[in-house]
């Protein structure tokens, strides 16, 4: 299936995963594809920074809003994504709460193309987007926060045609 989005900022919302903590402004948890109607330049989802963190961790903390949740198969075409945040730790795990700041996916089965990440943050593990198939997108200014985080931009992402910096 397909979900078409009209332009517009997607600032307000949002919902948990399963047993994760962090907040996520969309999930996307069906095989289907969650197409802009017009593009990165006019659809926008923005997560947000914790209300209670402490402002050394730039923002990471409890209450944190990541930008895309997305499951195997789904795919994100067209939209740009920022602000999105995790909650903090000091130190690393593979726990969902901790990467991906702007998009989070389990696998790159789930796609992610013509997208703009950018001004995103995670304490562990690609602060734009962690894992996912990454195609004809760019990935920019994002960071994973803590001394032992690894992919500022991406993690474990496989990318095509895309940019990162």
């Amino acid at each position: 299936g397909r979900v078409w989005v009209a332009a517009g900022i997607y600032d307000k919302g949002g919902r948990r995963f399963g047993t994760e903590a962090v907040t996520n402004r969309v999930i996307v948890t069906n095989d289907v594809r969650v197409c802009a109607v017009d593009g990165p330049s006019a659809t926008f989802i923005v997560g947000a920074p914790s209300p209670v963190g402490d402002p050394a961790n730039g923002g990471l903390g409890d209450g944190a809003t990541r930008g895309v949740r997305l499951l195997g198969g789904a795919q994100l075409i067209g939209f740009s994504v920022s602000n999105g945040y995790t909650r903090w730790i000091n130190g690393t795990t593979l726990n969902a709460d901790y990467s991906g700041g702007g998009i989070y996916a389990p696998d790159t089965s789930a796609v992610i193309s013509n997208c703009w990440v950018e001004g995103c943050l995670a304490a562990c593990y690609g602060g734009g987007i962690y894992q996912g198939s990454v195609i004809g997108s760019r990935v920019m200014g994002s960071q994973a926060r803590n001394s032992s985080g690894k992919g500022g931009g991406l993690y474990k992402s496989e990318m095509r045609d895309s940019l990162s910096s």
